[in-house]
């Protein structure tokens, strides 16, 4: 595993990137290079956006010097190759400054793109992958699912990487989760955790709830169709819509239970989310 970590937070210096890479936007103002319409080029964080992609570019070389070495040892036939982020970078979208937890597409879409000579064909997959998925899929990918014990949490979506799953369906929805640091002992040490948030996103909607830390009543919700508002300009309201929020919350309460959650063992926001199946 090769954890790359430029580009990361503060970009504000050459020694996350080569000079090279940054000539090409230095000087360049922020409003040409944070295209997004839901920008906000008037944050601080803007001015260093120039960092940030320079960072980028340096990943790209780097991954494809990775991937030339394995041409010259002749380990390209026999080596499966992942290419993926933790989290996206918000880069001053909707206003956000901090990019990680956050359930906007900048952050929640990261690629995961996979090459595996003689198992795979290039192709375009519109499937949702969860984190707990990845371990699973990659351990099936590598003719080893059956080993895994049933406990682990996860899916392995392997077959249909390998196409061999076109009757099946994939999975509807991914969770969002966001937790803030709980009650701390005597020496200061958090020692809970407060599960302040969680979400479902689909193909076309994103949906986060945020509850109060005290009395778990909901204080922020963010609605959005990815298919016709895709830089999440328009933030529905939740009763206007009580058909498309009602499938959507039992589909996250159905997850929820599933792993076990705070939220599903607590039955937070149960008047809204639908724990137990019809």
């Amino acid at each position: 595993m090769w954890g790359i970590n430029p580009p990361h937070t503060p970009y504000n210096s050459l020694k996350d990137c080569l000079e090279e890479d940054y000539v090409g936007y230095q000087g360049s103002a922020p409003a040409d290079l944070l295209v997004r319409p839901n920008a906000d080029t008037s944050l601080g964080k803007a001015s260093r956006a120039g960092y940030y992609f320079a960072s980028v570019t340096g990943v790209d070389r780097a991954f494809g010097h990775m991937l030339e070495a394995l041409e010259e040892w002749g380990l390209a036939q026999h080596t499966l190759v992942i290419f993926s982020s933790d989290y996206g970078e918000m880069m001053c979208s909707q206003g956000v400054v901090e990019p990680s937890n956050s359930p906007y597409i900048e952050s929640m879409n990261v690629p995961f793109l996979v090459r595996y000579p003689g198992k795979l064909s290039p192709r375009v997959e519109h499937m949702l992958l969860s984190s707990p998925d990845i371990m699973l899929t990659l351990l099936g990918l590598a003719g080893l699912g059956e080993l895994v014990p049933p406990t682990v949490q996860g899916r392995d979506l392997a077959s249909f990487f390998f196409g061999e799953n076109v009757q099946a369906k994939p999975p509807p929805g991914v969770l969002y989760l966001q937790n803030m640091d709980g009650d701390k002992d005597a020496q200061g040490l958090v020692r809970d955790y407060i599960p302040l948030a969680r979400g479902w996103k689909t193909h076309r909607y994103t949906l986060a709830l945020r509850i109060d830390r005290r009395d778990h009543s909901l204080i922020k919700s963010l609605f959005f169709d990815d298919l016709h508002d895709p830089y999440q300009q328009v933030n529905l309201s939740l009763s206007d819509h009580p058909e498309i929020v009602k499938e959507l919350c039992w589909q996250m309460g159905q997850k929820l239970k599933e792993i076990e959650d705070p939220w599903y063992t607590e039955r937070v926001l149960g008047d809204l989310i639908a724990y137990e199946a019809d």
